[in-house]
């Protein structure tokens, strides 16, 4: 199970709600609610992005794989 934003801010407010979102059980389909998750995932990407520039690229560790975290490379 890989553990994303969205399913630890869903388990934060109701662990159903992340049981229900990690299984796929479809939204109810709220606009303000769908308009706020996509203005949170712009801010987050822009923010990642912002990050990366700041550090240099040999410096900047991007979705490590298992080995390399566990020989802390």
């Amino acid at each position: 199970m890989r553990i994303t934003p969205s399913l630890f801010q869903a388990y934060i407010e109701c662990p159903t709600k992340c049981w229900l979102r990690f299984t796929g059980e479809p939204a109810a389909g709220n606009a303000y609610a769908d308009w706020v998750n996509t203005q949170n995932e712009s801010y987050r990407t822009a923010a990642i992005e912002w990050m990366r520039s700041e550090v240099p690229q040999d410096e900047c560790a991007i979705a490590p794989s298992q080995e390399s975290l566990k020989t802390a490379e």
